[in-house]
């Protein structure tokens, strides 16, 4: 209840009546979507707008140990936008909570590499040059582990990392399977030929299929003016706009070919038409429509609403790589938080910042762990082309010392260049 938007809670007070008959589950400390519109009062003045209410708090946390849960609850109370609650962790008192600072982010993903290394008993360079002998248990699989930033950005030198090392990673896409650009524009030109009437798609399919700007402005504009759809103003100016005509031509060829396909087949033409059908995102959705079969529009609105954590498969063997706001509703044994310095977390980098909501999003993080919890910050990092020197985030002074145990990875030692011989040449 506490992601909803204005719009949600107004049609909730419709549906609910009079009567107030609405059961409403959430937590005020993991409202982070206000960037999508979710209003957090709506949550927190639910008992007013419903006085006849009954509050049931469940206080007992069966993920975390003890140190995790005790930790991120410091943390999160210095929020004053929440509802107080005492959580009481079922599970062992568990590790300290590790902080590492690291040189750069070409550091920051070997020591992630390095300390899972230790935990499923590799053998890398990574391990082997820094001299520390392996003390895994051989129970780990390289799926008990995450590793958590702020902005997508930070993935690409961890994935290297990952990658020179040789262990197996995935990178969970920052918009979800429904953004990738692929599963978009699919899905456009799937609802422009199964909805004719929608103009918005239509747009969209015409701006893929490159029917020239100055056509699609005409087009609108004569739409506009003569209180028709986009698709009436269209077919009124074949005769005018050969760039109009042609469009119409090849979305009507993909019409004629899908009438009365699956989904998962009108998917394999458009995919192939636009030539996009061997990308991840299109293999991705042709799984999924298979099993929706001639029910095209009840595909396409369950499509729309994928999100990040809907590609994650917890079947697969690999070291997940996400943002702090895909990992919401997912855990895992072993978490390793990135970029936990002012500007990354929170994220003020040329935007206003809602420091609640920040908390709130760290938070989230920190509690995807269920045994072992690392959070590292860099002394120095490339951000927007920038080499930048941040501070460790301001969040790291609110969680007490007892539950941490801090560790520094000293700077690389510059090597001075050996003066040469010159050639005689």
């Amino acid at each position: 209840y506490q992601d909803i938007n204005p719009g949600q809670y107004r049609l909730l007070r419709l549906l609910s009546g009079e009567k107030g008959n609405l059961c409403a589950v959430g937590d005020a400390d993991q409202a982070i979507y206000g960037f999508r519109g979710a209003d957090l009062t709506n949550f927190l003045s639910f008992t007013t707008d419903f006085p006849g209410a009954r509050t049931i708090q469940l206080g007992e946390n069966y993920r975390s140990t003890a140190t995790i849960v005790r930790a991120s609850d410091s943390m999160i109370r210095s929020n004053r936008e929440r509802v107080d609650k005492e959580l009481v962790p079922t599970g062992a008192e568990g590790a300290r909570i590790t902080v590492i600072s690291v040189p750069d982010e070409r550091a920051e993903g070997e020591a992630i590499v390095r300390e899972t290394e230790q935990r499923i008993g590799g053998t890398s360079h990574f391990v082997i040059d820094s001299g520390e002998c392996s003390h895994a248990s051989g129970s780990y699989a390289f799926s008990d582990f995450a590793v958590i930033y702020r902005t997508h950005s930070q993935a690409r030198a961890i994935e290297e990392a990952f990658s020179q090392s040789g262990i197996p990673c995935r990178v969970l896409g920052g918009r979800g399977m429904a953004g990738q650009d692929a599963v978009a524009d699919t899905l456009s030109v799937m609802r422009s030929i199964i909805h004719p009437g929608d103009d918005l798609s239509l747009r969209r399919t015409a701006q893929i299929m490159g029917l020239p700007e100055q056509s699609l402005s005409k087009t609108a504009k004569l739409a506009e003016a003569q209180g028709l759809t986009l698709r009436e103003a269209m077919e009124s100016l074949v005769g005018e706009e050969a760039s109009i005509a042609g469009f119409i031509a090849r979305r009507s060829k993909i019409s004629d070919l899908v009438q009365g396909e699956t989904a998962a087949e009108i998917i394999a033409v458009i995919g192939h038409d636009l030539g996009k059908g061997e990308s991840q995102g299109i293999s991705a959705l042709l799984n999924l429509a298979v099993s929706y079969g001639n029910d095209i529009s009840r595909f396409i609105a369950e499509a729309e609403l994928l999100s990040p954590a809907d590609d994650y498969n917890p079947r697969v063997d690999a070291v997940t790589l996400m943002t702090l706001h895909a990992a919401k509703g997912l855990e895992f044994r072993t978490v390793f938080i990135t970029g936990c310095e002012d500007g990354l977390i929170p994220y003020t980098l040329g935007k206003e910042c809602n420091e609640e909501e920040e908390r709130r999003l760290f938070y989230v993080g920190m509690t995807r762990a269920k045994e072992e919890l690392c959070l590292i910050h860099s002394r120095s990092r490339l951000i927007h082309g920038q080499r930048l020197t941040p501070q460790p985030s301001p969040f790291l002074k609110d969680i007490p010392g007892e539950f941490l145990n801090r560790t520094s990875i000293p700077d690389r030692i510059k090597k001075e260049k050996k003066e040469t011989q010159m050639g005689l040449f």
